[in-house]
């Protein structure tokens, strides 16, 4: 008999853990799995990335975590074995959905941030009952699933989680998808004659493309040829600061924002340079796939991960330090294009499903 394994997210808007979790959808074994997907708000972009073949039922609750009734009702009715989730509101739905309706069924959560890192900038405070309560569930699930050993190691300090309840593992690549969309890309380039940098992520104070402009704008005071391509969802009015920076340093025609793009990886295929310009990260996955098309990359000291990968492939900067990122730009030539492979699909499945 298959085992039963479901999926749920708040909203599959555009971002990293929900990435991951379309990759691991879209590439689990389905003749050994049934598998079914949960969105408990409103779907965002990335529910395009879902095959059609996967039963995907949409809640449409404003806040995941007051989802767990009908969650409940629902996975009364599918009697999964495992549901797994990269969103904390969502596993703690899973959670009381399980322990209200009495039922049965491990439940794996990726973590995807860095806790020491979310104390620093104000989003989390060790007394607050918002941690008291993530804590409580963390150590009321089956397997908590860290992005890399750095994570394993916070994780295991901050909530105090044993080792036997913990895995880490890196971020899996969704290598059919990324070739597939390459294929159908094979055309797309940018301009030749310049010097094309690109940077992805949502337009947000995360992502730091506020510094990276800056930055940029030494970039193009020493050499014109180069120009930037960012690639994401604005948020709020974040990409109008950007573009009023832009102009005041006199680069505007040198930065170009190219919105959210179903397809990311036709850029990253055609630049010269990759740049992440993050203020943190848990595990950077464009890094990863950078890597993994053989890019220089310049990246700043967002995660301790990237010092374990980068290699030849790149260099580390402080964030903040505009004339250190302006002078690595400059100077990409002088890192190596090799492409590496860090993931493992199978060993993440054997972790979230318990086999």
């Amino acid at each position: 008999m298959k085992k039963k394994i479901v999926f749920i997210d708040g909203n599959l808007n555009p971002g990293g853990a929900e990435r991951i979790l379309c990759t691991l959808i879209r590439n689990i074994d389905r003749e050994k799995y049934d598998v079914e997907v949960i969105i408990t708000g409103r779907p965002g972009d990335m529910l395009a990335l879902l095959p059609q073949d996967v039963k995907c039922t949409v809640l449409n609750i404003r806040r995941s975590r007051y989802a767990f009734w009908h969650l409940g009702k629902m996975l009364k009715k599918i009697k999964p074995d495992v549901v797994f989730s990269v969103s904390l509101n969502s596993m703690q739905a899973a959670w009381l959905a399980r322990f209200i309706f009495r039922l049965h069924f491990k439940i794996s959560v990726r973590y995807c941030l860095m806790p020491k890192q979310m104390i620093k900038e104000g989003f989390m405070k060790p007394t607050s009952l918002r941690h008291r309560i993530d804590s409580f569930f963390l150590h009321h699930v089956d397997c908590v699933v860290a992005e890399h050993r750095y994570m394993k190691e916070e994780l295991k300090e901050i909530y105090h989680l044993p080792d036997a309840k913990l895995a880490s593992v890196l971020n899996p690549l969704d290598e059919p998808l990324f070739k597939k969309q390459l294929e159908e890309a094979a055309d797309f380039s940018l301009p030749e004659g310049q010097i094309n940098v690109v940077a992805a992520g949502r337009i947000n104070r995360e992502k730091g493309f506020d510094f990276l402009v800056k930055a940029f704008g030494e970039v193009v005071k020493h050499d014109s040829r180069f120009h930037l391509y960012i690639v994401g969802k604005n948020i709020g009015d974040n990409q109008a600061a950007l573009e009023s920076d832009a102009i005041k340093l006199g680069c505007s025609g040198n930065i170009h924002f190219e919105g959210f793009q179903g397809n990311p990886y036709k850029y990253f295929k055609a630049a010269d340079l990759y740049v992440l310009s993050s203020r943190w990260e848990a595990s950077p996955n464009v890094v990863f796939e950078n890597l993994y098309l053989g890019k220089r990359i310049v990246a700043t000291d967002c995660s301790p991960i990237l010092k374990d990968v980068l290699g030849n492939n790149g260099i580390l900067v402080s964030w903040g330090d505009i004339y250190q990122m302006a002078h690595a730009i400059l100077n990409y030539k002088q890192y190596k294009e090799e492409s590496k492979k860090f993931y493992s699909l199978s060993e993440f499945y054997k972790v979230i499903i318990g086999e």
